[in-house]
């Protein structure tokens, strides 16, 4: 007899499977065949990859950094120029030598009372389809990072709040925080 984990797991991907053959069938989003994909590997992100990183957010609907963004953020930025750890711009994930998910890393300072932190933001989290299994690799980076009192990320996209919450980071302490207000 089935344990009821096993009849809920079959009960969604019935439903899954059901709603993939509607789409396909209705000409919509077709299923392509599971093909290899290129062994990928985190590093740390460089300056020069910043074409790349522009046409993958750009693939996905993201808004692009300027040059001059990328200039202010990791090499004029005052957080990294009066601080004593060198920080990474961020990460990259690549395969076969292209970029298919890029986490940037904004080094900040803050101040709690009379208390200087520094301070880390994640950036523009994107990966491309195949390698979204990594995207846990390419995140993990960003939490263990050395000499950091404050991490901070945000979750207005679902997957990024379960990465999140994988890590263990602890949400905002404030009622309703992941609600909608427009």
């Amino acid at each position: 007899m089935a344990s009821l984990q096993e009849k809920i797991a079959g009960a969604i991907l019935t439903v899954i499977r059901r709603r993939r053959t509607e789409r396909s069938s209705a000409g919509g989003d077709r299923v392509e065949p599971t093909r290899a994909i290129a062994p990928a590997k985190v590093r740390e992100a460089r300056f020069s990859d910043f074409e790349a990183v522009s046409a993958l957010k750009q693939r996905w609907g993201m808004d692009a950094d300027s040059l001059e963004n990328w200039e202010r953020l990791w090499h004029g930025n005052p957080a990294l120029l009066c601080g004593e750890a060198k920080r990474p711009m961020g990460w990259v994930l690549e395969a076969d030598g292209a970029i298919v998910g890029y986490m940037g890393n904004i080094s900040l300072q803050c101040c709690y009372g009379e208390k200087r932190l520094a301070a880390v933001a994640s950036h523009g989290l994107v990966v491309d389809t195949p390698y979204r299994a990594m995207s846990l690799t390419l995140v993990a980076p960003f939490y263990r990072q050395k000499s950091v009192d404050l991490y901070l990320a945000t979750s207005a996209v679902e997957a990024v709040g379960k990465l999140a919450r994988a890590l263990k980071c602890s949400p905002l302490p404030q009622a309703e925080y992941d609600s909608v207000l427009f």
